[in-house]
């Protein structure tokens, strides 16, 4: 039988944290240029395109923090990289949050 610890050093964990970090920064790019349309061309006068640009800040918050969520590896042996993770959790459930509520 494997345990925790052998299955955060395992290759594959390491190849699905890098790809998770990039598609968020990938989706943080976009989402910037998003956001530049928006306001240069000034679609957030009227209330529900307000609610985009909400939207889009959220999301932008929200693929920010898993950007940096790459400490699984760690949180298991280290007290500091424990405390981080936790720290990237609650951040990742108060973004979430405002995805849904945005």
């Amino acid at each position: 039988t494997t345990t925790c610890e052998e299955l955060y050093v395992t290759k594959k964990f390491k190849i699905l944290i890098g790809l998770r970090c990039t598609l968020a920064l990938l989706s943080c790019v976009f989402i910037m240029s998003m956001l530049s349309i928006i306001i240069l061309f000034k679609k957030y006068r009227f209330f529900t395109q307000r609610l985009v640009l909400y939207l889009a800040i959220s999301a932008l918050s929200f693929q920010i923090v898993a950007m940096l969520d790459f400490t699984a590896l760690h949180a298991y042996s280290s007290t500091s990289a424990l405390n981080y993770c936790r720290l990237i959790g609650f951040l990742t459930l108060i973004t979430f949050w405002w995805s849904i509520m945005s």
